[in-house]
């Protein structure tokens, strides 16, 4: 990997795929289950904390995907392994994060806190097969477009199918918003199963919002993604041109 185009990714793996996940799993979470969560006094905050914590998570994670997509295109998946290495490690903060908000904010059991473990290692195991499944997809892109003459990352379109690096993180990102959906299809028909279809505007509402969050969400990410290849790319240049 190149002096620049490495420098651009540790920057990136230090404050967006830890320091990032450290400060919301060590700060801003620990404030909400300790101070808002709750209490009526800050009910209206609430909301807004709840999905600052889902962005931020989600937003380090489509860092690091960025970081291992561009990495097993410049380098192959042999020489990213330091690289995704680290990843995984940053993948434990949230759940160290999670065990210390329990033993912050309740008197729990030794069976609780080996419930939490179960849950993380499930949890962790999960983030390493899309990890998997994300450089897997790096790979059959990069064999099916990169030997043809696919346009340059600067002078592609934001949604170009024939720039490989901008197709893999449009998949990374379909695929991320398609499990969110089946979630949110999962709860919603929980709920109608529960309480029904609904019966005014603000019920419609409330069953339809999760949708547009997914939706909301797919193009953020993807754009989260974009950024980071764009400045992966410029140092890339850099060391080109110094070279």
């Amino acid at each position: 990997m190149s002096r620049n185009l490495r420098r651009s990714v540790i920057l990136t793996l230090i404050l967006l795929c830890a320091a990032l996940p450290a400060l919301n799993a060590f700060g801003i979470q620990p404030l909400y289950y300790y101070k808002i969560s709750g209490n009526i006094d800050f009910e209206n905050l609430s909301v807004f904390f709840e999905n600052l914590i889902h962005f931020l998570n989600a937003a380090a994670l489509f860092s690091g995907y960025a970081v291992a997509v561009y990495s097993v295109f410049s380098n192959g998946i042999r020489k990213s392994l330091s690289c995704l290495s680290i990843l995984c490690a940053s993948y434990l903060i949230q759940y160290a994060g999670g065990i210390f908000i329990t033993a912050m904010t309740t008197v729990s059991s030794l069976q609780t806190y080996e419930y939490l473990l179960l849950y993380s290692l499930f949890n962790f195991l999960t983030d390493l097969l899309l990890l998997v499944i994300v450089c897997a997809i790096t790979i059959a892109v990069k064999k099916v477009v990169r030997g043809k003459d696919s346009p340059d990352y600067a002078s592609s379109g934001v949604f170009s199918l024939k720039q490989p690096l901008k197709l893999t993180f449009l998949i990374c990102s379909l695929m991320y918003s398609a499990i969110n959906m089946a979630k949110t299809i999962s709860e919603t028909v929980s709920l109608l199963k529960l309480y029904g279809a609904p019966r005014d505007i603000s019920e419609f509402f409330v069953l339809s919002s999760p949708f547009l969050a997914d939706i909301i969400y797919f193009f953020v990410f993807y754009f989260v993604m974009l950024a980071l290849g764009q400045i992966f790319s410029k140092a890339e240049r850099k060391d080109r041109v110094s070279d």
